[in-house]
């Protein structure tokens, strides 16, 4: 049975305490068959992201590129929750996300899932823990990706993040609005239901001030901008998505997302700002086909 919230909250009580995970949990794997997908469960998810991209409502019915984070959460809880990993949940933040597409998911798809611990590293920020993914479609492979989350040490010194790499020139600046209570429709439409982005008490538990949004929400928000601007809102051309995560995000915050140029004529290069300059999201890339 997949991970309740009981019982994520009973493992964040059990490992407050912890700061080392497990290495042998190294190559573990977890797999899952979803329920056939629902035009309802498409039309939430691109509710929550913001994604007003009217081919959700097309004969072709693909869902948003992001979709592949509500198929897999079910397995990432699993491995956050599991006893032998020993994962701090409540120090836990995510660091970076990769995709990579080869065709959309589509209503009526009865997608299998993978998740793999890839990697469980020391970094002078923490310990760092990589979690690999794919989805399965009639025994294809439609979407795989990474995603890293770091346990922050303890130690007390500040977040020490390696210098940004050099960018090309600024082609464009677009604005990313976040709305109020976001994280809630997040929550409800993914199944990411961790406490930092649902209760204020736990968010403050975890060093927060109040509830913050989901990292893959607003890089979902991200590429809806960017497949808006590049190529017209055409989801069909995607390819791929890498980023590196800096600042959260609060519900309500209004982000900037700079595009920067590149040799490579199918790809964009971006940053992600919050109003105060801070930065959301670095060393972006996202890649299109022809």
């Amino acid at each position: 049975m997949p991970t309740s919230t009981m019982q994520l909250l009973m493992s964040a009580i059990r490992n407050a305490r912890s700061y080392k995970m497990n290495r042998a949990m190294i190559g573990y794997t977890a797999e899952h068959k979803c329920p056939a997908v629902t035009q309802q469960a498409i039309r939430e998810f691109a509710r929550a992201t913001c994604d007003d991209n009217p081919v959700y409502d097309s004969p072709q019915n693909p869902a948003p590129p992001f979709f592949l984070g509500k198929l897999i959460i079910p397995l990432i809880k699993d491995i956050w929750a599991h006893r032998s990993l020993e994962l701090n949940l409540l120090k836990t933040v995510q660091i970076s996300q990769s995709v990579t597409w080869f065709s959309p998911i589509r209503q009526g798809d009865e997608i299998f899932i993978q998740a793999c611990i890839e990697d469980i590293r020391s970094s002078p920020r923490g310990e760092i823990l990589e979690i690999s993914g794919a989805a399965l479609a009639d025994e294809r492979v439609v979407v795989q990706g990474s995603v890293g989350f770091l346990v922050k040490s303890n130690s007390g010194a500040g977040i020490q993040r390696p210098p940004a790499e050099a960018q090309g020139p600024e082609l464009f600046r677009l604005s990313l609005s976040t709305l109020k209570g976001q994280q809630l429709l997040y929550a409800k439409a993914s199944g990411d239901n961790n406490f930092i982005h649902t209760s204020p008490f736990l968010a403050r538990m975890a060093g927060l001030p109040r509830p913050v949004m989901h990292g893959a929400c607003t890089l979902a928000m991200t590429c809806n901008a960017l497949t808006k601007h590049m190529v017209d809102g055409d989801i069909t051309r995607l390819e791929s998505m890498v980023c590196q995560f800096g600042k959260p995000v609060f519900p309500g915050e209004t982000l900037t997302i700079v595009g920067y140029g590149t040799e490579n004529a199918n790809a964009v290069h971006f940053s992600v700002f919050s109003a105060q300059g801070k930065s959301v999201f670095r060393e972006g890339v996202l890649t299109f086909h022809e």
